[in-house]
Order: structure tokens, then sequence, then C-alpha cells
């Protein structure tokens, strides 16, 4: 995958920064979160496999919280 941004290494400054223009940056990361909409819930219905080892929707919860692919989403979306 053709990276947008690399982490800031000069020890002044944290975080990302990008040599593509803001324009590039804008339409790429509009393209993924608009992909992601239906992604999520349909990778969680279809495909996750801990939906069928859960007991209770608690225990259910309590692996999604963990989960990589929630953890992603939840960056996407800001939270």
């Amino acid at each position: 995958m053709a990276r947008l941004t690399a982490q800031r290494m000069s020890g002044i400054k944290h975080g990302y920064w990008s040599a593509k223009t803001k324009e590039e940056v804008v339409q790429r990361l509009g393209a993924i979160e608009h992909a992601t909409d239906g992604v999520a819930q349909k990778v969680c219905d279809e495909y996750c496999v801990k939906r069928t080892q859960a007991a209770t929707q608690e225990q259910l919860d309590e692996m999604c919280e963990v989960c990589p692919f929630e953890k992603l989403m939840r960056i996407i979306n800001g939270e």
C-alpha cells in the first residue's frame, strides 16, 4: 500500500507529515472513509468467528472491544 504519511522523526514535533498535496491526502482519505461505511458491519456480521463463540451479548461486546478491526474502525472514525 502506498502510504500518504510518515512519522516525524525530528524530535521537535510529534505526529505525522506528508509530502503529498492536501488535495491528494483529502481525496485518498475521503475514499477510505466512504468505503468503510458499510464494510465494518458486514465484516462483523458475516466474517467474525467470535460471534458464534460468545454466549451472551456482554461477552461479545468484550471480545469486540479488543478486536483489531474494531480498533482500526475507531481510528478511522476519529474515536
